[in-house]
């Protein structure tokens, strides 16, 4: 009846697939017999608890990464450890390029429906977007870090699409953004 996503495969053919192999910490993509769909298109939902894939994406500065989702949990973000991209514990979006800086790009208000967020890095600004609005922004000293993590402190909603550009995508952002949200149409352009 319930159909969990054991691989999130890469599809840049790099071969950066993020896995779990724990029965009970790999989100469903069919759930009691129904395909998982958030807005009419098909979704991965996370249950907030244990819910996560590991991964291994080295990145430098001048990166990009966009993501799809809905997350209903403070303090949870759709990558991590480095960098953290998603809902700080006081309901802001974050974009922080690495754990060791103590700041990240903080602000706007993370609502329990479904976004489009970015976060770029372009080697002296770090700034966090949803759909298409700039959040916040911080000077950036970042200079290399690895994701680690899909679902950081456990996202509790669904995930579409996750992208993740090891070069700097600031003069193609609000491409990239209109061609995601063609797709997902999650908010008017």
């Amino acid at each position: 009846a319930d159909g969990a996503v054991t691989t999130f495969y890469d599809q840049s053919g790099n071969g950066n697939d993020a896995t779990n192999a724990t029965d009970s910490e790999q989100p469903l993509v069919v759930s009691g017999g129904t395909l998982v769909t958030e807005n009419g298109k098909a979704a991965v939902e996370f249950d907030g608890s244990d819910d996560a894939f590991s991964i291994s994406v080295g990145i430098t500065s001048g990166f990009g990464v966009f993501g799809v989702y809905k997350n209903t949990k403070a303090n949870s973000y759709i990558i991590g450890n480095n960098p953290e991209l998603g809902r700080r514990s006081n309901d802001e979006y974050r974009f922080r390029e690495a754990i060791g800086f103590s700041a990240g790009a903080n602000g706007g208000i993370h609502t329990n429906n479904q976004v489009l967020i970015g976060g770029l890095e372009d080697g002296a600004n770090a700034r966090v977007y949803a759909n298409g609005v700039e959040q916040a922004f911080i000077e950036s000293t970042f200079t290399s870090a690895t994701i680690d993590s899909i679902s950081k402190n456990y996202v509790d909603g669904t995930m579409q699409e996750i992208i993740i550009f090891n070069s700097d995508q600031s003069s193609n952002r609000e491409d990239i953004e209109n061609n995601i949200n063609k797709h997902f149409k999650i908010y008017e352009e």
